[in-house]
């Protein structure tokens, strides 16, 4: 006989179900799960899609921005570069600046020449002078001791 208890209890044929049914069942559920994931998928998916784009618009507008800096920064080196060479293109040149100092140099020798003639000069001029007045004041001396010897004083 039969326990209810168990497991194994009779079933009637109103609550039988057949495998193929069982199997379309579970089938059905597996589809719908199926279904409800590829939504989901979707879902993911596009907000993922959403995502991506939003950072790709940025890093476009970061690489714009950054290459607006650079091309700001190269057109700055450039005016500097251009400044440079204009500045460089004042600039004497070794040799030629070794012609200029050789000649600057014969100048100021020159100059240093004369400079010190002038300074012989001038000392000669200034032992003239006080030869001349050492002789007139050893005449005054003389003149004045001759008179008081043989003149009337």
């Amino acid at each position: 006989m039969p326990n209810p208890d168990r497991d194994d209890a009779c079933i009637t044929h109103k609550e039988s179900v057949t495998l193929r049914d069982h199997f379309e069942e579970k089938l059905r559920g597996v589809e719908r799960t199926i279904a409800a994931l590829e939504r989901l998928m979707c879902v993911k998916v596009s907000s993922l899609e959403q995502k991506v784009w939003g950072r790709l618009e940025s890093l476009e507008q970061a690489v714009k921005l950054a290459a607006d800096m650079m091309r700001e920064r190269l057109q700055g080196m450039n005016e500097w570069r251009e400044q440079s060479k204009d500045q460089m293109a004042t600039y004497v040149s070794r040799p030629e600046l070794s012609i200029w100092r050789s000649s600057v140099d014969e100048r100021l020798a020159s100059l240093q020449t004369d400079r010190d003639i002038a300074k012989g000069k001038a000392s000669q001029q200034s032992v003239n002078v006080a030869t001349i007045l050492s002789v007139v004041g050893l005449l005054v001396g003389l003149f004045s001791l001759a008179l008081k010897m043989f003149g009337g004083g």
